[in-house]
């Protein structure tokens, strides 16, 4: 998970509840241990874990907007070299599958005659 200690009240997170849907929120007060969010949540500022009293099936976490998109790309990122066949180890850096996927997308578009 990611820390939430840059963060400040009215910043935009990123809550990610039981069912791993995200769900856009803002950030309504921090204190010393835990960090509230404008529905009332609240969540750890070390590690965004939610409250046990809020944690049930796979559990309720949040992270900054930018960690949440650059977790998603990463997801899509992966699931195009999968699908593609290429599943590399040891793991990319994020600028690699981007690069990964670019030279995968112009392999594609030789073989294709220039069509995407």
């Amino acid at each position: 998970m990611s820390s939430l200690e840059s963060l400040s009240v009215g910043d935009p997170i990123v809550v990610i509840d039981q069912q791993r849907r995200p769900k856009h929120r803002k950030v309504a007060k921090i204190g010393r241990v835990w960090m509230f969010d404008d529905q009332g949540s609240r969540f750890r500022i070390t590690d965004g874990e939610g409250a046990e009293r809020e944690q049930y099936g796979y559990g309720f976490c949040a992270m900054s907007l930018a960690d949440w998109e650059a977790k998603d790309e990463i997801e899509r990122l992966t699931t195009r070299l999968a699908k593609a066949g290429w599943v590399p180890t040891p793991r990319l850096s994020l600028p690699q599958m981007r690069r990964a996927c670019a030279l995968l997308s112009e392999f594609e578009a030789e073989r294709t005659g220039g069509l995407l």
